[in-house]
């Protein structure tokens, strides 16, 4: 059976377990880039965000979601071969987006397509060396597109997996869970109210952060004593007044505590 980009994303990870510094590494977050054959700037981007993570030399990347604009097996497999021409030794972990598993464009194919060639819906990667825990969630309710939330069975998975949890844990989805501090103006189905509440409930004073995407910018605010980072510059067309980007986080540790650094680091071409 053919390895999936997360299966080969594990095997990259053990490499670097392997050599870099536990007590100060960095993780690079983005998201909505819109790969894709025919040479979209958004591939100039991506791959632009892609030589740029490198120099922080991560231990991992996680992306938000939308690496595509519809999730064919041609497009999804575009994505894979682009992303191992510009970094092959890149370890790259997906929470999946709302384009990546459009059934309007794709069918009743598309969870199938997205669990051959990228990988599972959900899943926590649990790194005791570096006190790293990193939650994956489907925020697509059910994959009806432009209907996003948390269904009872991810909140379960949520919640059962936080209690194994590193210190340095990290919750990552496609959408943005509803809260009183986002841009006000973008729309209903631009974040979700569908287990928001639990979501907020689950993770208070659990987690280092969430980092989500969706929303072609970036902003960070703090919700129910949960901070959130939001970061979509990773290629598809911005909002105005954005630019392109990548969220560097830099966890570094002593004895006692761990202290985290998140640097907003502008790619490409606004």
């Amino acid at each position: 059976m053919p390895m999936t980009m997360y299966d080969d994303s594990l095997s990259l990870l053990a490499e670097r377990k392997m050599y870099l510094n536990p007590r100060n590494y960095n993780i690079v977050f983005m998201g909505d880039s819109w790969v894709g054959a025919g040479g979209f700037t958004s591939n100039e981007i991506f791959q632009s965000a892609i030589e740029e993570a490198e120099k922080y030399k991560p231990l991992l990347v996680i992306h938000g979601g939308d690496l595509v604009f519809n999730g064919t097996t041609d497009n999804l497999n575009y994505f894979i071969n682009f992303k191992n021409q510009i970094a092959p030794d890149l370890p790259l972990f997906v929470a999946v987006g709302n384009h990546d598993m459009d059934k309007s464009l794709t069918g009743d194919a598309a969870v199938a397509n997205f669990e051959a060639l990228i990988g599972p819906l959900h899943f926590t990667l649990n790194i005791p060396g570096y006190d790293l825990t990193l939650i994956a969630l489907d925020s697509l309710y059910n994959h009806v597109y432009s209907h996003y939330g948390l269904t009872d069975a991810e909140l379960l998975y949520l919640k059962n997996n936080l209690l194994q949890r590193y210190e340095n844990t990290f919750v990552t989805m496609h959408v943005p869970p509803r809260t009183d501090e986002w841009i006000p103006d973008l729309g209903d189905d631009t974040f979700f109210t569908i287990g928001s509440d639990a979501f907020f409930t689950a993770v208070k004073k659990k987690i280092t952060a969430a980092l989500v995407s969706h929303i072609h910018a970036f902003q960070s605010t703090k919700y129910r004593h949960t901070r959130v980072l939001l970061s979509g510059g990773g290629g598809a067309t911005l909002l105005k007044k954005e630019i392109f980007h990548i969220l560097v986080v830099n966890i570094s540790s002593d004895d006692d505590d761990s202290e985290y650094k998140f640097s907003l680091v502008p790619i490409g071409r606004d």
